[in-house]
């Protein structure tokens, strides 16, 4: 599982040594910090797959321009 994570700032064990003791709240501020990073890979996912439509829909549109007709705009 970790050799598809992506290199961060703060390795994991940093993090297992700040949440050393389990407590409540430390096991709450742990799951806090998980669930923000599944949101932002949730809008990662949509901000990649975005760029990749928009980059196939540029090739298509450099491979097709001399078919289309004269009056569309570049």
């Amino acid at each position: 599982m970790t050799l598809n994570m992506i290199a961060t700032d703060v390795s994991i064990d940093k993090i297992f040594e700040y949440y050393r003791e389990v407590t409540r709240k430390n096991v709450i501020k742990l799951l806090l910090r998980c669930k923000k990073m599944y949101e932002a890979r949730i809008e990662v996912k949509k901000i990649l797959a975005l760029i990749i439509r928009k980059e196939t829909l540029y090739k298509w549109y450099i491979s097709y321009k001399d078919t289309l007709p004269v009056d569309v705009p570049e």
